[in-house]
């Protein structure tokens, strides 16, 4: 990622066991453009096909949707990737 202008600064870890319902062990995500932003690209770390570890991607969107609203967001479709299963959303 650092090749092509994203930082390891600018790279978060993603919570396994979010109070949102999600698990997203093992994930990190980017801001998009910046921290500001409202978009994420998350990532999950994976086996690469020469053997090393690296980062695959995972699912790309807007964070954190209104409570009311029926759109999922990134960490739910990241989560659903991952899992098989959509989150019970919570509260």
């Amino acid at each position: 990622m650092e090749q092509v202008g994203v930082l390891a600064a600018e790279r978060r870890t993603c919570a396994a066991g979010h109070a949102s319902g999600t698990d997203l062990p093992g994930c990190v995500k980017v801001y998009v453009p910046d921290m500001a932003g409202r978009w994420r690209i998350l990532f999950c770390v994976a086996r690469l096909a020469d053997g090393r570890l690296g980062l695959e991607y995972l699912a790309a969107g807007i964070a954190h949707q209104p409570r009311e609203s029926r759109r999922r967001d990134v960490y739910e479709l990241a989560h659903y990737r991952l899992h098989g299963q959509w989150p019970v959303r919570r509260g």
